[in-house]
């Protein structure tokens, strides 16, 4: 399917081992690669694997599901591995959707059933954002999701990363998240020009970016050498509200974080 598009909805549908290569300048997803604001997707299954060439192109965008999402989403299980080589200037990659933009969501699960959201070494993009779920949120209400990463995210960029296990970069529009969390170890996000932002849960606030966050939490190990990283957040140059966000300081390997509240493991089962 190329496009969600008014005032189509999309429910009831199982897509199975699908199997997705593309390459050049696109968007992707297994189900779409992009929607309208008006459009809805409900009650769906999506399981499979993409592998993105972006081929020179200037820029792709790539989610399990939907590359580019700005309707209405409820009920959906992403069960994809993606994998992105040669992404030319820019990439967002999201594990359930590749970014999100005035969307209302709920209800979402995002699972790697059989390896990583991976950007391999030697792949010399201008910028990567790379997220667990999402790899950038705008204008957004979002509750009850989650992503398990079963392996690493790694991404490599010539110029500037930003990772997160759930978001990694959060722009202008203001965004809610209630009731989500992220499963997934981040590893080996290196930046040429050392500007890496990473976090457990969101990579990087931008200056005009806006967030409130309410009962999150992370778990998952971060090996990201010596760039901005965080347990929860990696760098917030916005405004992120916080309240009840926590993560594994533990399996995260640090106490620092630009937002969120560090706990032991026994805390956080208690969380």
């Amino acid at each position: 399917m190329a496009v969600v598009d008014r005032p189509a909805s999309v429910s009831n549908l199982i897509i199975k081992s699908a199997e997705m290569e593309r390459d050049g300048n696109l968007k992707c997803g297994i189900l779409a690669s992009s929607s309208h604001p008006n459009a809805t997707i409900s009650d769906v299954v999506v399981q499979g694997t993409i592998e993105s060439t972006g081929s020179g192109a200037h820029s792709i965008v790539v989610g399990g599901a939907v590359g580019e999402y700005r309707g209405t989403a409820t009920d959906l299980k992403v069960i994809v591995d993606i994998n992105v080589v040669d992404a030319g200037t820019t990439a967002s990659v999201g594990g359930a959707i590749g970014t999100v933009g005035g969307a209302e969501i709920k209800e979402i699960t995002y699972s790697s059933y059989n390896g990583s959201i991976t950007m391999p070494t030697g792949q010399f993009s201008h910028s990567a954002k790379i997220g667990g779920f999402t790899s950038q949120l705008s204008g957004n209400g979002i509750s009850k999701c989650f992503a398990h990463v079963n392996n690493t995210i790694v991404a490599n960029a010539a110029n500037f990363i930003s990772a997160g296990g759930f978001v990694a970069y959060v722009s202008d529009d203001p965004s809610e998240l209630d009731n989500c969390y992220a499963f997934a170890d981040i590893g080996y996000c290196q930046s040429g020009a050392n500007n890496a932002k990473v976090g457990g849960f969101i990579g990087y606030i931008d200056g005009g970016g806006s967030i409130g966050l309410k009962h999150a939490y992370c778990v998952g190990a971060i090996d990201v050498g010596n760039d901005e990283y965080g347990g929860f957040c990696g760098v917030n140059d916005g405004y992120g509200g916080f309240n009840s966000c926590f993560y594994d300081y533990g399996r995260a390997g640090t106490r620092t974080s630009d937002g969120g509240t560090w706990k032991t493991q026994a805390e956080m089962k208690t969380k």
